[in-house]
């Protein structure tokens, strides 16, 4: 008997439950809705293209609402605010973003927001987008993303087989921009939209085409050229980016050494004659998602003594007044602390008891320096070396040091007795 009335309580607890999942509605606790969490960012659960989410409760237009892209990536901290939310939130990645969602990201952060497979924008550090509508482009027959940049520096790619276009407000300016891509014919489209300190918006295309149209005047930025929209609104005459620099030094996968404090890195590259200053960037990863330095330098060299140990990778893009070009090939150095001594081996040839020299001969580790009683020894490539020792009468003893690029010091001794 206790078993059939525990089974039939269990059956009933779990007909409540179905119930109460039918009718009553799941999302956020109470404790969430106090501190200003969006419900509606809640449901965007992440889905294969294209993205689409159910309306916040209350929202009258009726079925499900395409989402206009998705947060593919964050790096450090970013956040989100939706649609007549006041707080702003952490982002999540995955979550969905429909029309007036907006996106920010803090310094040394970042963030990847796709609008399909092949269709991405990248956000640097401290920039501010808010997601625009999703419309039909009339011409191609296809549907048109469109956002507004307040600040900061996106880099974007507008690819496909088919020909697409993107629309862009510039800034508080209002000025837009029309990125259009060529398909398979014609390659994609691949642009930089950068708001300067003067709250004028630079557009670079490196790929593809563009116009850009404010206060009744339309400018076309073609392939390698760009154009700065002042904060009044008037776009300036298309100009020619600057080519990207050679980088010269430190050679490719060349290693710095320290033993206590780090090491000078000196980086250099090719002087550009259209360019009236560059940007450095140093990362700790190829992709550049984790920058540690971008510093804008007006000569064509860095110098940087406060890397810790390991392994970095760097390029430089040259500027012309705000417009930047695309930047040089990436190339990486490394950052060793090095505690241990040089290897250091000696052998001597005799020149017999009464000869004032002998013939002094060793081997080190490629790279050091090698000073025999203090004075400097050319080395090997293989790091060999050898000499001849003046001597005096009687004991002699011959000192040899050995020095690495990190300031580790090897020291042996030798004894030669002669008479003459």
């Amino acid at each position: 008997e206790y078993a059939v009335v525990l089974f039939l309580g269990l059956l009933f607890y779990l007909g409540v439950l179905g119930i109460l999942g039918i009718f009553l509605p799941t999302g956020l606790g109470l404790k969430d809705l106090m501190q200003g969490k969006d419900l509606s960012l809640a449901r965007r659960a992440p889905g294969p293209f294209p993205w689409y989410m159910v309306p916040p409760k209350g929202d009258a237009s009726g079925g499900m609402r395409p989402s206009v892209a998705v947060l593919a990536e964050t790096r450090n901290v970013v956040k989100s605010r939706g649609t007549g939310v006041i707080s702003w939130q952490h982002a999540q990645v995955g979550m969905r973003l429909v029309p007036r969602d907006a996106v920010q990201t803090a310094g040394r952060s970042g963030a990847s927001i796709r609008f399909s497979p092949k269709d991405w924008l990248e956000m640097s550090e401290n920039s501010l987008v808010i997601i625009r509508k999703l419309e039909q482009d009339p011409v191609r027959l296809a549907k048109r993303s469109s956002l507004l940049v307040i600040d900061g520096e996106f880099h974007g790619v507008l690819g496909g087989a088919e020909e697409k276009t993107f629309d862009i407000e510039l800034g508080k300016s209002g000025a837009k921009a029309r990125i259009v891509s060529g398909g398979d014919k014609k390659g994609p489209a691949e642009f930089q939209v950068t708001v300067n300190p003067d709250k004028s918006t630079t557009l670079a295309m490196f790929k593809g085409t563009a116009e850009v149209a404010a206060k009744g005047v339309t400018v076309r930025v073609d392939t390698n050229r760009s154009t700065t929209v002042s904060e009044s609104g008037t776009p300036s005459p298309p100009e020619v980016l600057p080519t990207s620099p050679v980088l010269s030094s430190p050679a490719e996968d060349a290693v710095f050494y320290y033993r206590s404090l780090p090491p000078k890195v000196s980086l250099a590259w090719n002087a550009l004659e259209e360019a009236d200053g560059y940007r450095v960037v140093v990362a700790r990863d190829p992709e550049f998602r984790d920058v540690l330095i971008k510093r804008g330098v007006s000569h064509p060299s860095f110098v940087h003594g406060n890397l810790k140990e390991g392994v970095y990778y760097w390029k430089v893009s040259g500027k012309k007044k705000w417009a930047e070009g695309l930047a040089s090939k990436v190339a990486q150095f490394k950052v060793v602390k090095d505690l241990v001594p040089p290897d250091l081996r000696l052998e001597t040839a005799s020149h017999g008891e009464s000869s004032d020299r002998c013939r002094l001969k060793g081997v080190t580790e490629p790279g050091a320096s090698v000073f025999v009683s203090g004075n400097p020894i050319p080395l090997n490539e293989a790091g060999e070396f050898e000499c001849d020792v003046r001597l005096a009468r009687g004991i002699n003893v011959i000192v040899v040091e050995a020095v690495d690029s990190a300031g580790n010091v090897a020291f042996r001794s030798m004894r030669s007795n002669r008479i003459f």
